[in-house]
């Protein structure tokens, strides 16, 4: 997948659903690498950018906060940027909270399409549950799943009423959101209203843009878009929250009467429980090539000395290749009548494998690997130009920002280095 923004500004009006106040929010078009950004224009231009470090999920709502300014109930402005893709955008705003509109994320969906999606010439690295995390809440559960698509199967139990207990199961990739997901009303029972007013919240809320129940009566005149509409939307908010992260995810997700706190709870114990890996796609046959390792690590030339990666599992080991040539700089003082590939950038390029390996985990994206330590090291044999290695490595131990790989480099099958790497990432 690509980085991708809008074509064009588009610009919301309505009231806040707390502070029922007027709010305009403005989505303007941004560079690749720039994220999703909110300026608050009536704090000085303020910028908060959106990453799982600033979201809070609390009881009815998912807020962003960096501990100066704060951003509340934004989840159904992140579902309708997550159904697009969009990775780019600069969020103008003048309140502390997005427009309510119509209590769903669908006109904040038609809005972008009609502005126009801009693919831009940057990949967006896409992430994979590897193994099972679960969080509970009083009665709320919500799991995470190793799984080859983005699911969920949520139920939803509001006994008592006409709500009731509600299940339903969502493939992501296979349906159309602007068909139910996006158009999937936020809803509340009326003592709650009666309870949010006394405590000065939910002022702009209204069966304009919430759906009321009362008892086994659902106060809005027009009654439901579609059956299970309530499900829907409870899958929306789980749908926005999981966007905040930036990054698809593949998996599988099961929730019981789960709701902001705990789906924002789950990712951030995914991430730091390293659940969630980055997925590289390598198939049999296939292989990450030059650019590819180059989005991955930070060596370039002259001293990126891997030129494609065949085989890898992401945090456990990997095999890459490199091809010596004669004219590699090194060989013209490592010996102008000999040339030989100096040991140490045969370790070197054991160590950039490992890198590749290591920097595609959940969490170690971006960072600079360290040499820390070199054990048991061999040089069995010289490598000539000529020569095409083979680099393996294994990892040993993961704790933290430190490690250890077991690191071999062949030539034609025989082993000419061999040695045990430690490290730090940061």
């Amino acid at each position: 997948m690509k980085q991708r923004t809008l074509a064009s500004p588009v610009e919301f009006t309505d009231l806040g659903l707390h502070t029922g106040k007027p709010v305009t929010l403005k989505a303007c078009p941004a560079e690749p690498n720039h994220g999703l950004v909110f300026v608050k224009k009536h704090k000085d231009d303020y910028r908060l950018k959106v990453s799982v470090d600033h979201v809070h999920g609390i009881s009815r709502g998912t807020n962003l906060s960096d501990g100066n300014e704060s951003i509340y109930t934004f989840e159904h402005l992140m579902a309708a940027i997550g159904a697009l893709h969009l990775t780019n955008l600069t969020l103008e705003i003048d309140s502390d909270e997005p427009p309510i509109l119509d209590g769903s994320g669908i006109e904040f969906y038609q809005n972008f399409v009609d502005a126009g999606i801009v693919e831009q010439d940057v990949e967006l690295p896409q992430y994979r549950v590897v193994k099972t995390c679960e969080v509970e809440d009083n009665d709320a559960v919500l799991i995470a799943y190793p799984s080859n698509e983005f699911s969920i199967s949520y139920t939803l139990d509001y006994s008592g009423t006409m709500i009731g207990v509600r299940h339903l199961k969502v493939n992501f990739q296979d349906i159309d959101p602007a068909e139910k997901l996006l158009r999937a009303r936020t809803f509340c029972l009326l003592e709650e209203v009666e309870h949010q007013h006394r405590a000065g919240q939910a002022l702009g809320g209204s069966l304009r843009n919430a759906v009321v129940v009362d008892g086994q009566k659902c106060l809005n005149e027009e009654g439901l878009r579609f059956p299970n509409e309530f499900a829907w939307h409870k899958i929306m908010d789980f749908y926005g929250d999981m966007n905040v992260f930036g990054f698809p995810i593949l998996g599988k997700f099961v929730g019981i009467k789960s709701g902001h706190r705990t789906n924002i709870r789950l990712l951030k114990k995914m991430i730091e429980e390293e659940c969630l890996v980055r997925e590289v796609g390598l198939e049999d046959g296939e292989s990450l090539d030059l650019n590819d390792i180059k989005r991955i690590i930070p060596h370039r030339y002259p001293f990126l000395l891997v030129d494609r990666i065949v085989r890898m599992e992401v945090g456990k080991g990997a095999v890459g290749i490199k091809s010596v040539t004669g004219n590699e700089e090194f060989f013209n003082g490592h010996f102008p009548d000999r040339p030989l590939m100096p040991g140490v950038l045969i370790v070197e390029a054991l160590a950039q494998v490992a890198g590749v390996c290591l920097l595609s985990m959940m969490g170690n994206y971006g960072k600079t690997p360290f040499f820390t330590g070199l054990d048991s090291v061999r040089f069995r044999k010289p490598v000539y130009p000529g020569d095409q290695l083979e680099l393996e490595i294994s990892v040993l131990k993961l704790r933290g920002g430190t490690g250890k790989v077991d690191g071999v480099a062949r030539v034609n099958g025989q082993v000419h280095v061999e040695g045990k790497l430690s490290f730090m990432i940061k």
